[in-house]
């Protein structure tokens, strides 16, 4: 569970802790915090890796916080009996926004070698004489190759299993936070990637052979990335990253599902799953009452709900629109406000001035031209997703559109804080229709 804090929190302070919107829930934190969504595609991977468990590479999609790391938790969680889960938090190893195929495939590689090497995996004293030898082969070639001849720390008398945990968990360090160590991978396996996707393939094989179960892996946190890197990884390496024997699940951004470039994306892969926002109304406007009672069930999980005034969570409930991490960002916010205010609940107050923060952030994001591809989206009362190019492409990416799936075909709103910052606008600016003398 989260750490020093009991959920449901009892107290504002405790609550602001367990609404940290940066901390995807843990596998021990499911039972008590997971909430299902309504059109969550999880029992179609799920069912679908039980079926062909020899290798699927699948697209996840979803916007930046809607929940794709909870949903593939829950995803390994519910297949632990028959797969070996590896995941890779890409964006939290390397750290900065740009990325290529390379880098990818070479932290997938050393986090394949830390569970492989992880004793609740694969029990020391169990193991074959060829799966030591393999373990021995690759250690050798990752030290030699981005080390040295001398091994990390010295010579060790510890098992190679010990020495090649310690040695992928240290590379792993160095590429996250040293530009030297990152050029020489890019140098080193720039035209030979292919021997980082052997060893993946290698070490699979042989952990299927030792465990009876499959691997998959999972990428988390590609559509953090630039842009421009996204297109160059999966338009001219897509078939390096379905190269790897095991079933692989990348994540990938809800804004370049609507570029001309997908179509030739998506032929590389078995198949595109979409996670949708919870949705709090339908395409028509009306309510969606079963969309707002998980995102209430998300917030009185983790909260007592007597710690906010009656009306506070079913107005945080709309201000988010459905998005999750939106959510627990405005209540985590109005929580703090509370407690500065020396209150003992969260009230409406303390919401707005949540609210304004975070509208202010996003009006120092938008553009003009921003403006003028919002108006249009809220005066299409089909709120159709067929010509997402341009700035409608930058605005799902940054979350002012909002994209669900609770009708036939996908649609897209406005992100209310985002649409309350046009009315603002629109309130206090003659030149509201997008003209050169304001937004």
């Amino acid at each position: 569970m989260m750490p020093d804090v009991k959920v449901p929190a009892a107290n504002l302070a405790d609550a602001f802790i367990a609404l940290n919107h940066r901390r995807p829930l843990q596998p021990s934190e499911l039972a008590a915090l997971f909430v299902s969504r309504p059109d969550s595609p999880t029992p179609y991977i799920q069912t679908r890796l039980k079926l062909t468990p020899a290798g699927p590479k699948i697209l996840f999609v979803g916007h930046m916080g809607s929940g794709k790391s909870t949903e593939l938790t829950y995803l390994a969680e519910q297949l632990r009996d028959s797969f070996i889960s590896v995941q890779v938090p890409i964006y939290e190893i390397y750290q900065k926004p740009d990325i290529n195929h390379t880098e990818l495939i070479y932290a997938m590689t050393l986090r394949l070698i830390q569970v492989a090497t992880d004793e609740s995996v694969v029990p020391r004293g169990v193991v074959k004489a060829a799966w030591e030898k393999l373990l021995e082969d690759v250690f050798l070639r990752l030290k030699k190759s981005l080390v040295g001849e001398q091994p990390v720390g010295g010579e060790s008398p510890h098992p190679v299993t010990v020495r090649l945990a310690v040695l992928a968990a240290e590379l792993e360090t160095k590429v996250g936070t040293e530009d030297a160590t990152r050029r020489q991978v890019r140098e080193l396996y720039a035209t030979n990637v292919g021997e980082l996707i052997q060893q993946i393939n290698d070490l699979s094989d042989q952990l299927r052979q030792i465990t009876h179960k499959h691997v998959l892996m999972w990428v988390d946190g590609l559509e953090k990335f630039d842009l421009k890197d996204m297109r160059e990884l999966f338009v001219n390496h897509g078939r390096s990253l379905t190269e790897p024997r095991p079933a692989v699940i990348y994540t990938f951004p809800v804004a370049m599902r609507y570029t001309y470039d997908f179509t030739s994306i998506q032929r590389d892969f078995d198949r595109v799953e979409f996670l949708p926002n919870f949705s709090v109304n339908h395409r028509d406007g009306q309510p969606d009452e079963l969309g707002r009672a998980r995102l209430t069930e998300i917030v009185t999980r983790r909260v007592d709900p007597g710690l906010f005034q009656e009306n506070v969570l079913p107005e945080a409930v709309l201000w988010s629109g459905g998005h999750v991490k939106t959510l627990l960002q405005l209540l985590q916010q109005a929580t703090l406000e509370a407690v500065v205010a020396n209150r003992q609940q969260v009230g409406s107050e303390h919401l707005q001035r949540a609210v304004r923060r975070l509208r202010d952030n996003y009006m120092v994001m938008l553009r003009k031209n921003d403006y003028v591809a919002l108006r249009q989206v809220r005066d299409d009362s089909a709120k159709d997703l067929t010509d997402a190019e341009g700035e409608k492409k930058d605005l799902l990416y940054n979350g002012s559109l909002l994209e669900y799936g609770n009708t036939r075909g996908p649609w897209i709103g406005i992100n209310p804080i985002v649409s309350e910052l046009l009315d603002v606008l629109e309130e206090t600016s003659p030149a509201a229709d997008g003209d050169s003398s304001g937004p």
